[in-house]
């Protein structure tokens, strides 16, 4: 999808957010090679009314050409199964 956005579509920025406690996916999101860029303070309200607040990742144009050769490499590599 990445490479859909900044090659096909010649995005700027693709921007990303999750729950600010959701560890798991802000680790993924900072694997990927996304930036932190702050955290976004009550800005979404819950189905059961609670409101939250979410961290704030991107990736811009400039970013592209080095994340992407992070992420291929990262998929080119031998993996050792767990037996």
């Amino acid at each position: 999808m990445l490479t859909h956005a900044f090659e096909t579509l010649v995005l700027n920025r693709v921007a990303f957010q999750t729950h600010q406690k959701n560890q798991h996916s802000r680790t993924a999101i900072s694997a990927i090679g996304a930036t932190f860029e702050g955290i976004h303070r009550d800005c979404r309200i819950q189905e059961d009314g609670s409101i939250r607040s979410s961290a704030v990742y991107s990736i811009i144009k400039q970013e592209w050409s080095q994340v992407n050769c992070k992420l291929l490499a990262k998929l080119t590599q031998p993996t050792i199964e767990k037996i």
